[in-house]
């Protein structure tokens, strides 16, 4: 995990979104996935649900039409939260939706050097509704 104080570009950079953006058959967006979040588990399983997690993910981004920069934000606080959960295995829900919560208010208000406006308000409640409701 990072220090960094915000996160566009933490986890995702711009090269990377535009080859997802490349990218139309899932299989092969997937395989981007996979090497852009180092996902090497020997478990299938687990392979395959933080795969599908990052796929999705991708998938909300660009159903809502999302830039480089609000695609690269909130996968990366999304990775962000799964990195802690795994870290921490007494990690409760709440506290992983705090912490998703306020990073990404952190980056829905212009008040530098607190936060970001990366999104705008009906976007934070999008993103809020899915990252709760899946």
């Amino acid at each position: 995990m990072t220090s960094s104080l915000f996160f566009p570009w933490r986890y995702v950079s711009q090269e990377q979104i535009s080859k997802l953006e490349a990218t139309v058959d899932p299989v092969d967006v997937k395989l981007i996935l996979k090497d852009m979040f180092h996902i090497n588990y020997g478990d299938e399983r687990k392979f395959k649900i933080i795969l599908d997690f990052h796929f999705y993910n991708y998938a909300f981004c660009k159903e809502r039409g999302f830039n480089s920069v609000k695609t690269s934000t909130f996968m990366s606080i999304a990775n962000e939260v799964w990195l802690r959960d795994t870290a921490d295995s007494s990690s409760a829900r709440t506290s992983s939706f705090e912490f998703f919560q306020t990073e990404l208010f952190k980056h829905a208000i212009e008040n530098p050097p607190k936060s970001i406006k990366v999104f705008e308000e009906e976007e934070v409640s999008l993103v809020l509704n899915y990252f709760t409701n899946r």
